[in-house]
């Protein structure tokens, strides 16, 4: 009785699958794009004036050396990675200290 075995994929055969599954994967993002725009919807004025109002009072907070009060505004998820104000305002300081010397801030839509 003969064994079968295993066909095995030349080199060109796998990278070629390789291409077609990225392929794939791109298809599909760029198919779904439309789907997450088609979702959006235009923000309210009350909307993006609370929006700019929370921005401001961090920034009020991050440039007063307030680490308290500017982690208080962060997302959630930006407080799940760091565990308290002081922590989040060294990263600030470190990262982003263009937001705390900035001269002036302008909102824009």
């Amino acid at each position: 009785m003969s064994r079968m075995r295993p066909a095995r994929m030349s080199r060109a055969g796998s990278a070629r699958r390789r291409f077609l599954v990225g392929l794939a994967g791109v298809v599909a993002v760029v198919g779904a794009a439309p789907l997450v725009h088609a979702a959006e919807r235009k923000l309210t004025k009350a909307e993006w004036a609370a929006i700019r109002r929370v921005i401001s009072q961090q920034l009020v907070a991050l440039r007063a050396g307030d680490g308290e009060r500017a982690f208080s505004y962060a997302s959630p998820g930006i407080r799940a990675q760091f565990d308290d104000g002081r922590t989040f305002m060294t990263m600030v300081r470190t990262q982003y200290s263009a937001l705390v010397d900035a001269r002036y801030t302008e909102f824009l839509e």
